[in-house]
């Protein structure tokens, strides 16, 4: 159950219901199981009653027997020069520098086979 441990709860209130997560008690029980839950109670703010009134203004449309100037800003005419310039990207040769491998010849000192004087006990 919930409790002291958080986690997704499926209860109300500051603690649990169902805990889902960690937590001192939340989550499956793992051969431990605490038992003692702990309710807080605070009132916290001002306690306002219950239902609370509220103000609505509704608009309610009338007819109007005689015509009312309304002010409408006239479109005006904006320059725009044709053909529009539109900027395009063209794609710009750049030299690349690429690797290209080619043997180069090291001297490489190979063991020759000489005769080498042993000399042998009689």
């Amino acid at each position: 159950g919930g409790g002291l441990g958080g986690g997704y709860g499926l209860g109300g209130g500051f603690g649990g219901g169902l805990g889902l997560g960690g937590g001192l008690s939340g989550g499956i029980p793992l051969g431990q199981h605490v038992s003692n839950h702990i309710t807080v109670t605070k009132q916290i703010g001002i306690p306002v009653p219950q239902p609370y009134p509220v103000t609505v203004h509704k608009h309610i449309p009338v007819p109007v027997p005689h015509p009312v100037a309304v002010p409408v800003d006239k479109p005006y005419p904006v320059h725009v020069p044709k053909p529009y310039p539109v900027p395009i990207e063209k794609p710009v040769p750049y030299p690349v520098e690429k690797p290209v491998p080619y043997p180069v010849k090291v001297p490489v000192k190979v063991p020759v086979p000489h005769p080498v004087a042993v000399p042998i006990p009689k």
